[in-house]
């Protein structure tokens, strides 16, 4: 073996270790338990016990695709049935740092205690050149404002003056919007879907729960998948990697890959890492994808890692 083989070797074992590395730590974010004889209680969010409540939930929407809290119509809904009172707002507010606005007319905690209760208008990005127009949306006040309230607000300014400097205000603070362009998809699912209008999971996850189920079967079927005692990778290999079947358009050339993956003896990491590779993908950027891939079909890879482990 000559030195270029060598480092190209440790190049490889270097970067399925990584892989492997990778694998072992996104699986935290899986379900755990194998197959349900009976009910068991498990905890969904335990790769995420170890931060506060709030913080863990909005991690993990993040993560899963979820909402962390009910909507704000609903909050409302229950804030009208007096389920959530108006001390409870008062209680959450005075968790949080106040500052004066108006000197001695409107701090921090009352602005925020005006957006809860009575709340803003009724505004979307739908109706919202209709309400400027129709409305007069910048040139006067809510009708349900206090001659106090209005008085605080205004500062000495009419009302139209007051109403578009904090239309300016408030514009100015608004977050720009990432364009669509910068937003990198984690899974090449996504970015194909986006490009090419095509949802390879239509077609691959159809193949792969099949695959998984004969996989995981416990001697009830009548055929045992063939080289399962290899492990997942080299059973599909080697059942997929046979000429003589017709895959879809989508998977057409799956044997010949296949094929040439046992060819050059790869390893189930060894393939992801290509796959990466020509995702372009850097070392950094695997545990999002990989977390992405694995969140796909929760389900199936759970029981993948359970068996596994």
């Amino acid at each position: 073996m000559n030195v270029a083989e060598s480092v190209k070797r440790a190049e490889t074992f270097s970067e399925t270790e990584h892989v492997r590395h990778v694998v072992t730590h996104v699986a935290h974010y899986l379900p755990v338990q194998g197959p349900i004889g009976v009910f068991i209680h498990h905890n969904t969010l335990h790769a995420f016990q170890h931060l506060p409540f709030e913080e863990a939930v909005q991690q993990a929407a993040r993560l899963f695709g979820t909402e962390p809290f009910m909507t704000e119509a609903a909050f409302r809904k229950e804030f009208a049935a007096r389920r959530i009172r108006a001390q409870d707002l008062d209680v959450v507010l005075a968790r949080e740092a106040d500052a004066e606005i108006l000197p001695s007319q409107l701090s921090r905690t009352q602005l925020r205690r005006l957006l809860l209760d009575p709340g803003l208008r009724n505004i979307t990005a739908e109706n919202f050149e209709w309400q400027m127009d129709d409305n007069d949306l910048l040139a006067r006040f809510r009708a349900d404002l206090s001659a106090a309230e209005r008085q605080a607000l205004s500062n000495g300014k009419t009302e139209s003056q007051a109403m578009r400097e904090l239309f300016a205000a408030c514009f100015h603070r608004l977050p720009k919007t990432p364009s669509s362009e910068s937003v990198i998809s984690a899974r090449p699912r996504d970015a194909v879907l986006t490009r090419a209008g095509v949802d390879t999971d239509e077609t691959i996850n159809a193949w792969l729960i099949r695959l998984c189920g004969a996989f995981f079967d416990q001697g009830l079927a009548y055929w045992t998948m063939p080289l399962r005692e290899k492990g997942f990778y080299a059973a599909v290999r080697a059942l997929l990697g046979q000429f003589g079947w017709l895959p879809p358009a989508l998977l057409s050339g799956v044997n010949q890959a296949f094929q040439s993956q046992a060819a050059k003896h790869k390893s189930a990491e060894q393939v992801v890492a290509d796959a990466l590779h020509k995702f372009g993908a850097s070392p950094d950027e695997y545990e999002s994808v990989l977390t992405a891939e694995l969140l796909a079909l929760p389900g199936w890879a759970g029981l993948m890692r359970k068996l596994e482990t």
